[in-house]
C-alpha cells in the first residue's frame, strides 16, 4: 500500500509524467520499481528500466519496459542515451542509490529531474553540482510523509491507488513467507533475489518443540 502511494506521488506530484516523456527507472524490478513501470506505461511514457542481471532483464520486459539496460555492465549510460536518440531522459527515478546516481545524472536531458527514492546499494553521500549546473538539472529526495501529510491528499491518492489496483493498471508481485521462514526472507532481501514485496503470514506459524 505504501509503495502504491509512493508511486502515485512520484508520477503525479514530484514529476507529472506524460506520453511525451522518457522515464528511466533504476532498479525497475524492485517492489516500487515494478509499480512505477506499470503506471508510467499506462500514462503513455517511454520507460527505460535498469537491472543488475540478465534474469531480472527478462522480468523487466514482462513489466512493460520499452528498453532494458543492465547497469552492472560497462557503458550502460551510453546505452540509455541511445534509447532516447541521445537526447537524454526527462526524469530518473533512482531506487538503487550510491551505485547508480552519477549515471542517473549523466542520463538526463536539459531541465531533467533526478528523483532519489531508494538506497538499495547504499546512501548517496554527495552530488556533483557541476553536472546540475551544466544541464540545469533538478534533484530531489521526496518522502511519503511529506507528500501525504494533508489528510485530503492522502485520501485522494489512496482512492486512486485502489482504483489502479482494481483496474489492474498496477499488479504488484508478492512473496509470502511463513513465520518460520522470516530468517530466509531477510536473507533473500539482503541478497536481492526477490523481485517484489515480501510479506509474512503469521497464520502459518508452526510451533517447534
Amino acid at each position: 500500500y505504501s509503495k502504491g502511494l509512493t508511486a502515485h506521488y512520484l508520477l503525479y506530484r514530484t514529476f507529472m509524467v506524460t506520453p511525451n516523456h522518457y522515464v528511466l527507472i533504476q532498479g525497475v524490478t524492485g517492489a516500487l520499481g515494478q509499480i512505477l513501470c506499470q503506471w508510467a506505461k499506462h500514462k503513455g511514457a517511454t520507460v527505460i528500466g535498469t537491472v543488475s542481471t540478465e534474469e531480472k532483464a527478462a522480468l523487466a520486459k514482462q513489466l512493460g519496459c520499452d528498453e532494458v539496460v543492465i547497469y552492472s555492465k560497462p557503458g550502460y549510460v551510453e546505452k540509455i542515451l541511445a534509447c532516447t536518440n541521445n537526447t537524454g531522459v526527462d526524469v530518473v527515478y533512482d531506487l538503487v542509490g550510491a551505485a547508480t546516481h552519477k549515471a542517473s545524472l549523466y542520463s538526463l536531458t536539459a531541465y531533467g529531474m533526478l528523483v532519489m527514492v531508494g538506497m538499495a546499494s547504499g546512501k548517496v553521500e554527495s552530488i556533483d553540482t557541476e553536472i546540475l549546473y551544466e544541464k540545469c538539472i533538478l534533484a530531489t529526495c521526496p518522502r511519503l510523509e511529506v507528500y501525504k501529510m494533508k489528510r485530503e491528499e492522502l485520501v485522494l491518492s489512496a482512492n486512486e491507488v485502489f482504483e489502479a489496483l482494481r483496474k489492474k493498471i498496477i499488479a504488484p508481485r508478492i512473496y509470502e513467507y511463513s513465520f518460520d521462514e522470516i530468517p530466509q526472507a531477510h536473507q533473500n532481501i539482503s541478497d536481492r533475489v526477490v523481485a517484489g514485496s515480501s510479506i509474512v503470514s503469521f497464520g502459518s506459524y508452526t510451533k517447534k518443540g
